[in-house]
């Protein structure tokens, strides 16, 4: 089944993430992994852990787990039971503290954690939108809900990978996996079928009574959304933690020499666990009691969970209460294997699913609760081992759980818009069917879980060394104190940038010593001073020319207000950044932050334009050249930098920037609008200058994230990529830039892939299995278009234009469309991928529930023999699609590096229904348009037959466009993880 986890579950998991290296708390229990029973004592430590998380220990990142607080959370419809998806918005998660972990196997080596354990009950309280079926019965509703998961059985396997963070070696998580299993669910969804008692009751009770079919039909998304959030934790302790301090005595330490290392593991486990009442900041765990996961995705079972699971705002609780029963830690394969339990997990939440459940419809946005009672869990992590500040660190780079609760129970309020009969009935169903539900999507919940767990177990790696986690000879870090080499300003310029000081000293800076009182004063006057030198190049320290500043494309995104267009500019220079007024230069060692603020007296913007919009209501048109004119634009710029050490010296390099800007005036210039219409641009020219504070408030968003990632990126081209890179061989010219507003990204060196992105080893034997996850993780994140690797919106996919030849039979007439707008895409599962490298082939299999093209359309010729004409509005859905892709590639350098490129593509789709609408038909004769809208409805499969080449090769040409864009922007060495 499909394992959908949406990009907000992987923002909460890395936005936890510290750079701050911390001891574990001293009420952690810490396992020696040189001891005999260091297994055992893990197990025991992470379930103390776990039960001291009932309030957040923000020292060490580590959120509350009584309740967790989880934004969202999406588990998607299965294929059986559970026709529907289940969407939960501000989920509350509670029980996770009562989680006991019965075996945790550690393997240093494999650099793996399995653990295994059970929860005594997990609820999730939540808000809910469901709509759908489920066991065949009808189900919608939004509202509140809860879902309790008594004794849950869960095995959580995490995967590591180690490096080194300030000299301590760190665990991160790479892979998990999770199985959860509960004994009973009990549903309890409010508000199902527009607030009907009767039905909500009903509906309820059937989730309740079937609570086995019904879980088993989304297990593997509940799995795997339960594995994302503990990873996603997990990865917080251990960036917080070192290996060393991780294994340490405070948490309860576990020599790994000693003989009953495992057992004392478990002990240890346990003990931490309990533990994480509280966040234990200074080594990134979060607070167990609730965990807070601001959104999760499960995605559609095969069997009967036929839907989406989407929940936010979810807490999870129980987890405090974990025991292991077993941990086991092989430190020559760096693996470790927990098996825990927990008396129950509760996950509160909002949730929002519309699909089928147990062959019923469900449907429904509104807050839920799960609860896994009894959860067991084995969760097993790989570790790799890394450096950091002279210190070994283990991070996760695998995981793998297994979760099996006793039962779970679900609580979905608000089901099918509030009708409460409905709701309860589908409560009832998915309660009742909850084993049967369960199994479907418990590869998704296994996934969820085991990437919580690692998570949370990284970000304590990344702050506690080997040593101190296993007992082994501690080392402190020293007091860091950044210095001014030589007291160079231009030293400040490149230490939170390219990290070049040595090659900077030859340019003809001001110097300032920063021990001076008049230290701000000099650097005011240096910078301006440096800023007004770059009217040339700086070649060799990487600095461009700023004056002008030449920039190859930018894209400012429409208002929401009076510039209701698309901007895009090209071959953009911009002169008068070499003459700034300095009126504050602050530098806060301690935080590592840059203030300036500054004006410019004058700035000139020259460009190529291409504007099709509305302005203030006005209709306009135009592509020709341009310039903006910036009287006194003032500038307010922050830079939070961070700590890094090159070549034996400490460096800083910009990991955020802020900047607002406040113009005192805007003059306005595009030439050539209404294709040369002197009239009309000169009057749409007066219209932007009259009222240019409203024109350029509305998208100063936009135009203030493009201008910050611009000039954070001048203070990053110096940045080597590579280690073979020499300095002053860089390029320095401006990136292209295609920016949609302030939450656009920075781009940061030649990483492309966001975090949320799946890699998959190339190397491995389970390599296109993987690619199929990974596929899967993609197409559910493109409801936004991700500019900075050429993605375009899939929900919907804009096509402006459209043709399909006439057939030779039925369907010969020409079909022309405009505007379409098609959506449903990101609903695809991937079946089967087949990348061989040898051949340089690529072949996929994917099913779509439902691709729904809207459009304008003009007809003329025969259809069935009869006469067709017409143009006007329509519509055309194609259900269950199954599409047959096969791709030849070919591979080329691009700037030095190895990229693909689909140069032959053969395409199939094979839907089992098409419906269509077409209005406005025969002029808008009614009788007639409804007559032969029936006549395509009716012979829809002969139709497309005729034309469904010319549709292949339509579709085709969309696909393959956006796949090579993407490939063009990301090489092959980044797409894959082959480390």
């Amino acid at each position: 089944m499909t394992h959908v986890m949406k990009s907000t579950l992987f923002i909460f998991i890395f936005t936890i993430l510290s750079c701050t290296c911390v001891d574990l708390p001293k009420n952690f229990k810490k396992c020696d992994r040189k001891q005999k029973d260091f297994n055992e004592c893990l197990a025991t430590a992470i379930t103390d852990s776990i039960e001291k998380l009932t309030a957040p220990m923000k020292e060490v990142g580590l959120v509350s787990f009584q309740p967790l607080n989880v934004p969202s959370l999406v588990i998607g419809a299965g294929t059986g039971a559970v026709a529907f998806q289940q969407n939960y918005n501000n989920l509350k998660l509670s029980g996770l503290t009562k989680t006991k972990f019965s075996k945790i196997d550690m393997d240093f080596e494999k650099k793996t954690m399995t653990m295994e354990g059970s929860v005594e009950q997990i609820k999730m309280e939540f808000d809910y939108e469901i709509n759908g079926k489920i066991l065949l019965l009808p189900i919608y509703g939004k509202g509140p809900g809860s879902i309790i998961l008594d004794n849950v059985k869960v095995v959580l396997t995490f995967t590591f990978e180690e490096y080194d963070k300030k000299g301590q070696k760190h665990f991160k998580i790479v892979d998990k996996k999770m199985d959860l299993v509960p004994s009973l669910l009990k549903f309890k969804l409010d508000n199902l079928f527009d607030g009907d008692k009767a039905l909500g009751d009903n509906i309820n009770q059937v989730m309740n009574d079937n609570w086995s079919e019904v879980y088993a039909d989304v297990k593997s998304s509940y799995e795997e959304a339960f594995s994302q959030i503990f990873s996603g934790i997990f990865s917080n302790l251990l960036g917080k933690v070192s290996v060393s301090e991780l294994f340490a005595s405070g948490f309860k330490k576990c020599n790994r020499k000693q003989e009953d290392f495992n057992e004392c593991l478990k002990a240890a486990v346990v003990d931490a666990v309990v533990k994480l009442n509280a966040p234990i900041r200074e080594v990134g765990l979060v607070n167990l009691q609730p965990l807070d996961v601001p959104s999760l995705v499960i995605g559609a079972g095969t069997g009967a969970v036929a839907f989406q699971q989407n929940y936010k705002n979810i807490k999870l609780s129980g987890l405090k209460k974990v025991e292991c029963e077993k941990v086991e830690m092989d430190l020559e394969k760096n693996k470790m294997v927990l098996e825990c339990s927990a008396p129950q997990i509760k996950l509160d939440f909002d949730y929002e699913i519309h699909g089928k459940i147990l062959l019923l419809p469900i449907y429904g946005k509104g807050p839920g609760w799960i609860i896994l009672e009894k959860p067991k869990m084995i969760l097993t992590f790989d570790f790799e081992e890394y450096k950091k500040k002279e210190k070994k660190h283990l991070k996760v780079s695998k995981k793998k759980m297994i979760l099996t609760p006793e039962r779970i129970q679900f609580k979905l309020d608000n089901l099918f818009d509030g009708d409460k009969t409905l709701g309860d009935n589908i409560n009832q169903v998915l309660n009742d069917n909850w084993s049967e539900v369960y199994a479907d999507v418990k590869a998704s919940y296994e996934e969820a879980f085991a990437q919580i767990f690692a998570a949370i177990y990284n970000n304590l790696l990344g702050k506690v060394s080997v040593g101190e986690l296993f007992g082994e000879e501690m080392q402190f870090l020293p007091t860091v104190c950044v210095s001014l080499y030589n007291e160079q300003l231009c030293d400040l310029l490149l230490v939170a940038s390219s990290g070049k000081l040595r090659h900077f000293y030859q340019a003809p800076f001001k110097k300032c010593n920063r021990k001076r009182k008049d230290f701000g004063e000099c650097l005011v006057q240096a910078v301006e001073d440096a800023v007004g030198q770059l009217t040339k190049p700086f070649k060799e320290v990487g600095l461009n020319s700023l004056d002008p500043l030449e920039v190859p494309s930018m894209t400012i995104a429409p208002g929401s207000g009076p510039t209701n267009f698309q901007q895009n500019y090209k071959n953009m220079k911009i002169t008068g950044f070499s003459k700034p007024k300095i009126s504050k230069f602050d530098v806060n060692f301690n935080k590592k932050v840059v203030t300036l603020q500054c004006t410019f007296p004058k700035i000139v913007m020259a460009f190529d334009y291409d504007f099709n919009g509305k302005i203030l209501l006005l209709p306009f048109y135009g592509k020709g050249p341009g310039t903006f004119s910036i009287d006194n634009m003032k500038y307010f710029f922050t830079f939070t930098l961070e700590e890094y050490q090159k070549d034996g010296t400490k460096h800083f390099k910009i990991i955020d920037s802020k900047l607002v800007i406040d113009p005192e005036l805007i003059i306005f210039q595009f030439d050539n609008l209404f294709d040369g219409d002197e009239n009309l641009g000169k009057n749409i020219n007066q219209v932007f200058n009259d009222n240019w504070k409203e024109v350029f408030g509305d998208v100063k968003p936009s135009y203030e994230a493009a201008f910050g990632t611009i000039f954070t990126a001048i203070l990053r081209e110096g940045e080597p990529q590579t280690a073979a890179l020499e300095p002053h061989k860089k390029k320095t010219m401006v990136r292209e830039w295609i920016l949609a507003g302030p939450q656009t990204p920075s781009i940061k060196g030649n990483i492309l892939i966001t975090p949320s992105f799946k890699k998959c080893n190339r190397k491995r034997s389970d390599f296109n299995e993987c690619m199929v996850v990974a596929f899967n993780h993609v197409i559910s994140q493109l409801n936004v278009p991700m500019r900075e690797l050429n993605l375009p919106n899939l929900e919907p996919l804009d096509v402006p234009f459209m043709s399909i030849a006439a057939g030779k039979g039925p369907a010969a007439f020409q079909q022309i469309y405009k505007n379409l707008k098609v959506s449903g895409m990101t609903k695809n599962k991937f079946e089967n991928i087949e990348l061989d490298f040898e051949k340089n082939t690529l072949d996929l299999v994917c099913t779509t529930p439902e691709i729904r093209m809207d459009f304008e359309y003009e007809f003329s010729g025969k259809i069935l023999l009869l006469p067709i004409a017409g143009n006007g509005p329509g519509t055309v859905s194609l259900f269950n699609v199954t599409n047959y892709l096969k791709h030849q590639l070919e591979t080329y350098d691009k700037k030095g590096h190895d990229h693909f490129r689909i140069i032959n593509t053969t395409y199939e789709f094979h839907p089992k229904l098409m419906t269509s609408k077409f209005d406005k038909l025969f002029g808008g004769d009614d009788a007639l348009n409804t007559n032969l809208n029936e006549v395509i409805n009716e012979n829809w499969r002969e139709l497309l037959d005729d034309v469904g080449p010319s549709y292949n090769e339509a579709f085709l040409q969309i696909f393959t466009t956006i796949i090579n864009r993407f490939l063009a922007k990301v090489s092959i060495a980044e797409l894959f993880d082959d480390e």
